[in-house]
């Protein structure tokens, strides 16, 4: 199968910053983002990696998100789980309880792994700083590694 990545986020805020920072992954990872309010019907099962996005409400993740994650279905319990990503928006400079909070519910509702984590304070998601920070995560954390030709003898 080839590498394949899609984004999930919750964002209901007037500001939008989950979907900027949502649009923003998916721009560099060269995949689609999705607004989970549009009840989207998804096989998840298509995929390698998965980001899932959401601000952050009374130091929980949206709830509408987290009911999309409760309506995951495999096609067996055995199937190969995607590997997945999370991301928030918080009016909080840490964001840490709740990435662990969140990565246990992924575990406990869906059986997904996540393998890395990014947050930022909501008041600074479209600051330069954040999004070089964001994207120096991307890189070093999403984007597989470049495999560099062997040189020939």
């Amino acid at each position: 199968m080839q590498n394949k990545t899609i984004i999930i986020y919750q964002s209901r805020t007037k500001t939008q910053n989950t979907k900027h920072i949502a649009e923003t992954i998916a721009q560099e990872l060269k995949c689609e983002a999705i607004d989970v309010s549009t009840n989207p019907n998804i096989n998840l099962e298509e995929y390698n990696l998965i980001g899932f996005g959401s601000g952050v409400y009374f130091w929980s993740v949206g709830c509408k998100l987290k009911k999309w994650i409760k309506s995951i279905k495999w096609s067996s319990p055995d199937v190969a789980k995607p590997d997945a990503f999370i991301f928030t928006t918080q009016g909080a400079k840490s964001a840490a309880n709740i990435h662990k909070r969140f990565i246990n519910f992924l575990q406990k509702k869906a059986k997904i792994i996540t393998v890395s984590g990014w947050a930022c304070q909501a008041k600074t998601t479209k600051t330069t700083e954040a999004l070089t920070d964001l994207q120096q995560w991307v890189n070093s954390k999403l984007k597989p590694p470049v495999e560099t030709p062997k040189e020939q003898k």
